[in-house]
């Protein structure tokens, strides 16, 4: 592990964006692979509470369990949810699917999710969260280490992610 990379181990990096279709999952789903390759333990969690489909960037079919059984408490752990992608070193945390209310997640479950999400035993978690300033979206940014937020050039692109820089 290099300097830089050692600094960054062991911590959550929380990817949103004003609106949708700027690249967001492409780009996390990319790092996350890009790491794997060079030999980290990464998971990727789908953190979109309304539209999860980083599981279909990674070529992962419809999963058995996913984050809506987290929220409903059918599972207890993260740990269940881990799905094993085509390439090495990478997990997959699917997004909820068909849970009610699940874009606006109570402050108990965000807590929750944060103790467990730090717990897993990896090098890197990577969230690709849903897109826009809403309170389910900027509460899952604030879950991790590290917030990044993608833009594309265009005027509404730009006017949303200032948006959700100013809640």
């Amino acid at each position: 592990m290099d300097d830089i990379s050692a600094g960054l181990a062991n911590s959550v990096w929380a990817f949103g964006s004003g609106k949708g279709g700027v690249g967001k999952t492409f780009l996390t789903s990319n790092i996350g692979i890009l790491l794997a390759q060079e030999g980290y333990n990464v998971v990727l969690f789908d953190g979109d509470m309304v539209g999860p489909n980083l599981h279909t960037a990674l070529g992962v079919g419809r999963p058995q369990k996913a984050l809506s059984d987290f929220i409903l408490g059918k599972v207890d752990s993260l740990e269940e949810l881990l799905v094993p992608t085509k390439y090495k070193n990478l997990s997959l945390i699917p997004g909820a699917e068909n849970a009610l209310n699940a874009d606006n997640p109570n402050y108990t479950f965000k807590k929750k999710l944060k103790k467990k999400l730090h717990a897993l035993k990896h090098d890197f978690i990577i969230m690709d969260n849903g897109s826009g300033a809403g309170f389910g979206v900027t509460d899952l940014m604030t879950i991790g280490d590290t917030g990044i937020l993608v833009t594309s050039p265009d005027p509404s692109s730009v006017e949303l992610v200032y948006r959700s820089l100013k809640v």
